[in-house]
C-alpha cells in the first residue's frame, strides 16, 4: 500500500531539505504548504475504519479522556512553550508566523 511508504517519503524529504534546502523552496510559495498539510491530515483521517472506533470504545474507553487531554491541552501548550522559547526569543524574519503555525499544528 502507498500509505506504508509514507514514512520513507517524509524521511527522504527531510534529508533532502537538510542537504539541499533550495530543492524544496517551491513548497513555500503562496498557500501550497497549507494545502499540502490539509491533504495529509485528510488522508490520515481517511485511513480510519469503523473497527478502529469500535475497538477504542469497546475496550479502551479510559483512553478517550486521556487522548482528549493530550490533543487539546498538552500538545498546544507544548507547542506554545517551545515556540516562545525558540521562535519568539530569536530575531528571525518569520518568527511570529512560524510560531503561529507551530501552535496551530500543535492543536
Amino acid at each position: 500500500r502507498l500509505t506504508s511508504a509514507f514514512p520513507f517519503f517524509v524521511l527522504g524529504s527531510a534529508i533532502l531539505g537538510l542537504l539541499e534546502p533550495s530543492t524544496l523552496m517551491w513548497t513555500n510559495r503562496g498557500t501550497l504548504i497549507s494545502w499540502m498539510l490539509a491533504s495529509v491530515m485528510c488522508a490520515t483521517g481517511l485511513t480510519l475504519e469503523k473497527k478502529d472506533f469500535t475497538k477504542v470504545l469497546g475496550q479502551d474507553l479510559a483512553a478517550v479522556p486521556a487522548g482528549v487531554l493530550c490533543q487539546f491541552i498538552i500538545m498546544p501548550l507544548s507547542a506554545y512553550l517551545v515556540g516562545t522559547k525558540v521562535l519568539l526569543q530569536n530575531p528571525t524574519p518569520h518568527g511570529a508566523s512560524l510560531f503561529l503555525g507551530l501552535v496551530l499544528v500543535g492543536c
